[in-house]
Parts: C-alpha cells; structure tokens; sequence
C-alpha cells in the first residue's frame, strides 16, 4: 500500500470527493491540512460552489481536466455512485478515507481498473509522511 500511497501524493494534486463548509467535518479538515502542506486540493460537494473562497465542482464531470487521483471522504454508497464517472476522468488511484469505504465501493473501483487505498491511514497522516 505505501507505493500507492507515494504514488497519490507525489503530483501534489487531488479531488477531495465530499469537501465541506462545516469545519468539524473531515472534508473541510483534510481540504485547509493538504492546502497548507503545500497540496493542490480540488473540491467537489454538489451542495457548494465554495469552501472558504475555494472554488468548489459540483461533480467530478465539471472538473476540465482529468482527475487521476480522487480522495473520498463521503459515505460508501455515494462513492458508489461516482465509479463511471471516475473512469470517465481518467482516476487511476481513490483513496478512501476512514469510514468512506465498503467492500462493494472497492470491489467496483478494482473491476473498473482503479487502484485503491483504504483500511488503513488517513491522508493527512500518510500523505504528508510521504510527500
């Protein structure tokens, strides 16, 4: 898992699925802890057109650019509704975050051909430890 791991990071660039305005929330901790490390953190959250002044897509589709590496900090069952359109993008690695992952989520990102990293540490331990 740690070349995954070192591969997700070394771009220093990721979608964080499930980005929030609510800051006791993981996904507005993980997207302020990555930015200040120096990462290019792009957020997605439907809901949102900004977190904290940062430009914020609604789906990952509205993203122009492809997204290889997609983080997750949302509920498993609506990642699961998100894998077509990862494949669409170009995601090669998601990294599902505590509490983000099922065994469905990830059988359906390996059949799709995307590496996953879940059941083990957190971005913002591992990443930052890797980068």
């Amino acid at each position: 898992m740690d070349n995954l791991i070192e591969e997700f990071v070394k771009g220093k660039k990721f979608v964080l699925a499930g980005a929030s305005k609510n800051k006791e929330k993981y996904g507005n901790i993980i997207l302020h802890k990555m930015i200040g490390h120096k990462f290019e953190v792009i957020p997605v959250n439907p809901k949102e057109n900004e977190i904290d002044g940062i430009k914020t897509y609604n789906s990952i589709l509205d993203i122009k650019e492809d997204t290889p590496y997609v983080n997750f900090v949302l509920p498993a069952k609506i990642g699961l509704k998100m894998v077509n359109s990862l494949v669409e993008k170009g995601c090669q690695i998601a990294w599902l975050q505590p509490g983000a992952s099922s065994d469905e989520l990830v059988s359906s990102l390996v059949e799709k051909g995307i590496k996953v990293i879940h059941g083990g540490p957190c971005i913002m331990v591992a990443g930052i430890t890797h980068s």
